[in-house]
């Protein structure tokens, strides 16, 4: 009973806090918006041109950079808000993941620029960073936020099409993917010995909890074999609760993706957190 307890606090927790994640984004731009200036760090003329230039840019390459400017992360980190934001609205095509997002946060004075898994090759973290050092920071320290942005997008056109010739040395492809490797291994090690520790700390108290009521009524070893058969039966049953859960929230999250690509032309393209962060 302990555990399936503690199974539905965990499951409660993490819900509600998807749930405030997902309600602290904006909503998706129907039908979708290249630049969705929330803060107002632009006039109007400003948005319309560099609306019409993104625009004009997915139409003929397919690849959708999108602007978004809020006021506020609301506690979150860039990278978390941007990459949540990101596959929330689907920016890209889904079998390219050829989408590209440029979050600027007014309170915190902070630029993220997440770029999508297709884009990685093309578009490697240094050149990120360096697309804000040179052409995004300098700009938005005089206010001079369009200029920025429309210097930026430049940038990335050049380096989407193989013409840019960087001013310093980019991260390789390869030490790319052996970052990645080395990260996707960390965290399955990290994960098991999270599971080895509580999986020994569930262990110990099943145990106590058996021997206890094994003295408290007097009952032989064979009544202690079916009590500790009968305690796992429980924990495998909460197991089974938590992939319903999973699946069904899965499944639930596929379903809104299908139903809003199917009224806006973002693409449901993916993220896996590739680009850079600063502030100004």
């Amino acid at each position: 009973m302990r555990i399936n307890t503690l199974q539905f606090f965990v499951f409660l927790v993490v819900g509600l806090n998807n749930l405030l994640q997902a309600q602290n984004l904006p909503p998706k731009p129907n039908p979708a918006k290249y630049v969705n200036d929330f803060a107002g760090f632009m006039s109007a003329e400003e948005v319309k041109t560099l609306e019409q230039k993104l625009y004009k840019y997915a139409d003929t390459t397919s690849t959708q950079i999108v602007v978004v400017t809020i006021s506020s992360l609301q506690g979150a980190t860039i990278e978390k808000y941007a990459n949540d934001l990101a596959r929330n609205w689907g920016i890209g095509q889904k079998d390219k993941n050829n989408g590209l997002l440029i979050l600027i946060a007014k309170q915190e004075r902070k630029i993220r620029i997440e770029v999508g898994y297709g884009l990685e090759g093309k578009v490697p973290d240094q050149l990120t960073a360096d697309i804000q050092e040179l052409q995004m920071r300098p700009n938005f320290k005089n206010n001079q936020y369009y200029k920025g942005l429309d210097e930026a997008t430049d940038v990335l056109f050049d380096a989407l099409k193989g013409e840019f010739k960087g001013t310093t040395t980019k991260v390789s492809q390869g030490q790319h993917d052996d970052m990645e490797i080395f990260m996707w291994v960390a965290g399955v090690v990290i994960l098991v010995i999270i599971v080895i520790v509580v999986g020994i700390w569930l262990s110990n108290i099943s145990e106590k909890n058996n021997k206890r009521n094994n003295r408290n009524n007097g009952g032989s070893y064979s009544d202690y074999s079916d009590s500790s058969s009968s305690t796992t039966v429980i924990w495998g049953g909460g197991t089974s609760s938590y992939s319903d859960y999973s699946d069904k929230s899965y499944s639930d999250t596929s379903s809104y993706s299908d139903s809003s690509y199917s009224d806006s032309s973002f693409g449901g393209g993916d993220f896996g957190g590739g680009g850079s962060s600063s502030d100004w």
